[in-house]
């Protein structure tokens, strides 16, 4: 797990490292003017001197790509490695920046001050290397700091069987990790297996029930089958009389049939007779209103002939009578 953070750790000491040749050329050589820094004096503010700064970096340039070759860097402290990427690569932006401010100021023209280097470049500006000579000493002891750590342990006799007793053992874990995983796996396939098995149970005892029930409702079929195969044998003797009965009704009508036949034929010719009647009788009946007007006719000049018979009679009557009353009333007299 530390091979990506080594490999950073490489190209920042690689960088570095050009970063040492720049500014080691730029220090040692002379200005302008001929005037030169005294790179064997103390950087103010620290107890280094340059060249011993410039000697540091390099050595941990040269132990920061040698653990690149650790055949086994995987128990090397990672936080540790990070912090001395993280100092190598400041250490290297100081010296970066001393190297841009030179260019910037066009070079040296002349150095002021050997000790503090402090000089006035070819511009006119005066600047001086001090600040970022301090802060590298300090990112530079941070450094070594993060190195002396690492080496520690890189460099412990039987570093080697250590690693790979540590290795043996994470592979051991790693094994146990596995069976404990597979044997999770057996336990919820067992556990599955086991509620399946239960369900299963619940469904015998349900098709159990449900066959109890069948059975007790094939029983109670079967009664009322008998049952049904019974009313059925009398009902189909019953059937069996209506037919007979049917048959006997059937020849009976048949004989009907004959008689209606022949009823039907005499009642067809009592109807023609009753037409005929009837023909008859319309007949008679204008007959009879015919002799019905004649006889009013009659009546009417009986009548009539009646009247005059009656006044005539009764006239002669009275004229009789007169005549037989009057030889006695002239006798009275």
């Amino acid at each position: 797990m530390n091979k990506p953070v080594l490999a950073t750790l490489h190209a920042t000491a690689e960088g570095l490292s050009s970063a040492c040749e720049a500014v080691e050329a730029l220090f040692r050589s002379p200005a302008k003017d001929g005037s030169r820094f005294d790179t064997a004096l103390p950087i103010p503010g620290t107890e280094a001197t340059l060249d011993e700064v410039l000697t540091v970096a390099r050595t941990l340039v040269e132990a920061a790509t040698g653990l690149s070759e650790v055949k086994n860097p995987f128990f090397l402290p990672k936080n540790n490695i990070i912090t001395l990427n993280s100092s190598l690569a400041a250490a290297k932006l100081e010296f970066d920046q001393i190297v841009h401010v030179n260019a910037n100021i066009g070079g040296i023209s002349m150095v002021t001050n050997k000790g503090s280097y402090a000089l006035q470049g070819q511009n006119g500006a005066s600047t001086t290397f001090n600040g970022f000579l301090q802060n590298a000493v300090a990112h530079l002891d941070s450094a070594l700091s993060s190195w002396s750590i690492i080496r520690s342990l890189a460099q412990t006799p039987r570093f080697q069987d250590f690693y790979e007793a540590l290795k043996s053992v994470h592979l051991r874990q790693a094994e146990i990790s596995k069976s404990i995983e597979q044997f999770e796996q057996i336990r919820r396939r067992l556990t599955d297996l086991q509620s399946q098995a239960e369900e299963a149970a619940k469904a015998v005892v349900s098709e159990k029930a449900e066959t109890e029930r069948l059975r007790t409702e094939a029983e109670k079929e079967r009664r009322t089958i008998s049952e049904y195969s019974s009313e059925t044998g009398q009902k189909v003797e019953l059937i069996r009389s209506a037919a007979q009965t049917a048959a006997t009704l059937s020849s009976q009508v048949s004989n009907y049939a004959a008689e209606f036949s022949s009823f039907d034929n005499q009642l067809d010719a009592r109807h023609r007779k009753i037409e005929e009647s009837n023909d008859l009788v319309d007949e008679l009946l204008v007959e009879l209103q015919e002799e019905a007007n004649e006889v009013k006719r009659l009546r009417s000049e009986a009548s009539d002939m009646l009247i005059g018979a009656t006044n005539a009679g009764l006239a002669g009557a009275f004229s009789s009578r007169e005549r037989e009353r009057s030889p006695k009333k002239s006798n009275l007299r």
